[in-house]
């Protein structure tokens, strides 16, 4: 009898030991969209001064995915900045718009935020919203910048890599980023994620007194 409790205690401790070591060892499901990581990783106040220097969505992905650029997402924690595709959606007359797409694995895309841009005679009146999901309820910014520029202030003038735009409004089919996971623009290298304090410094040189939080005025009343 004290053989067979003996026995039944022994099984009892392997198992219990066993589930044990499987529930350390088992890695833990990613958790792609948890609030308080991503939102450092995409300054949205940055995201506003960087839509006043460029003129389309074609030169608004190129600037996102430069190495040090505003981009520090790294939404499936693998240390390597994910790479930001732009959608631009509206009408390219008077209300363009910036979608701003994450791929943080095959088939699985996360929006990060979107921007709209609306002429106001010859200001250009701009919208930054963060996703609610990532960044919480209203996380919008605001801004207005001259709707033209001389393209020579464009950091690609002269590099024939795509057309410089010097006006935010023109006809023309809206560009749509072909890009996905694991495919990416030849002139694209992956890069490491920085460190909250090397990404502040990345950040600062966007981020302008003048952009303001909350939702623009000239948008919210123009019923466009």
């Amino acid at each position: 009898m004290n053989a067979l409790k003996i026995a039944i205690v022994a099984i009892l401790i392997f198992n219990l030991g066993t589930s044990a070591f499987k529930w350390f060892s088992e890695d833990p499901a990613p958790e792609y969209y948890v609030e308080s990581f991503v939102s450092e990783g995409l300054d949205l106040n940055a995201l506003t001064g960087l839509t006043k220097e460029i003129r389309s969505g074609q030169e608004l992905e190129r600037r996102l995915n430069e190495k040090g650029s505003i981009n520090n997402l790294d939404l499936n924690s693998d240390d390597i900045v994910d790479y930001i595709g732009v959608t631009e959606f509206g009408t390219a007359t008077n209300k363009i718009g910036y979608s701003l797409v994450v791929e943080p694995a095959s088939d699985e895309k996360q929006e990060i935020a979107t921007i709209t841009v609306e002429k106001n005679q010859n200001l250009a009146e701009i919208q930054v919203i963060g996703n609610e999901q990532i960044y919480g309820d209203n996380a919008i910014y605001n801004d207005s910048t001259p709707i033209e520029r001389n393209i020579t202030q464009s950091r690609y003038h002269g590099s024939g890599l795509f057309p410089i735009m010097a006006t935010y409004f023109f006809m023309r089919p809206l560009w749509a980023s072909p890009w996905s996971y694991g495919y990416y623009p030849s002139h694209y290298s992956p890069y490491f994620r920085s460190n909250p304090t090397s990404y502040a410094n990345q950040a600062r040189p966007f981020q302008s007194k003048s952009v303001k939080a909350g939702a623009n005025t000239y948008q919210k009343n123009s019923g466009q």
